[in-house]
């Protein structure tokens, strides 16, 4: 999804409770800030309830954010990010086949860096047709739209790059150190926490990076062999800003 002007305000309206988690902000501070009237801050608010937030409001003390959305949402994602192109469009979607597949189909039109999360997938698939599959809001699972400019072979960098950026970001985010596991794998202790497939259409030259981590998932819902952060750290780990 682009971002229209309600949906930044809202972005920036939950981006001022980052400092201070759970603790109330006065609403004349929250007006101030976004520089909106008190009429238009309670209209954030109540267009947040319908998008999944749970609120406890005082005339006196202010708002404060009780509960977070189950499934990931624009506020949780975009002001997390620190990017020029990649990510600068995002579509969520519940329920879909593929991601993979829905930007393999992507119109010419279609920014390059534009990602789609999906909650779950009923056709999600890793290296040589084998299926991925994870609990619905439980797992990261999204592809990005490359348009490389000398075909599959710039386009296999970005593969690497996108394991080494997993490895990363991983390791800042959640303290847990992965490793690649070639070709497409990122494991700890020899057990899968993130898959990664890349698939390329010639006629339309659309290059994708489909990406599925494990994150929130229990032992028991983890597949032979796998793990997930949750696992691995003993606790729930936000999806929004990983």
């Amino acid at each position: 999804m682009s971002r229209s002007v309600s949906a930044r305000l809202d972005e920036s309206f939950v981006a001022l409770f980052r400092e201070a988690p759970g603790a109330p902000l006065p609403w004349t501070a929250i007006a101030t800030a976004l520089s909106l009237s008190l009429e238009d801050v309670q209209a954030v608010v109540a267009r947040l309830e319908l998008a999944g937030y749970a609120f406890d409001v005082s005339p006196d003390r202010g708002v404060a954010i009780r509960e977070r959305p189950r499934f990931l949402v624009h506020t949780e994602v975009f002001p997390c990010l620190d990017t020029r192109w990649l990510g600068r469009v995002i579509r969520f979607y519940r329920t879909v086949e593929s991601t993979n597949d829905l930007l393999l189909a992507a119109a010419p039109d279609d920014a390059e860096g534009l990602v789609v999360f999906a909650e779950e997938q009923t056709r999600g698939r890793g290296r040589q047709g084998r299926r991925w599959e994870a609990p619905a809001g439980r797992a990261l699972q999204f592809s990005i739209l490359i348009r490389p400019t000398r075909g599959v072979w710039e386009a296999s960098d970005a593969t690497l790059a996108a394991a080494a950026g997993m490895v990363d970001g991983l390791r800042e985010a959640t303290g847990v150190t992965a490793l690649v596991r070639w070709p497409n794998d990122l494991s700890v202790d020899g057990r899968k926490l993130c898959g990664i497939l890349s698939e390329y259409r010639t006629a339309a030259g659309n290059f994708v990076i489909g990406i599925g981590l494990n994150v929130n998932q229990t032992e028991e819902e983890t597949p032979e062999g796998g793990t997930s952060l949750r696992v691995l750290t003993g606790r729930e780990t936000a999806r929004g800003p990983l």
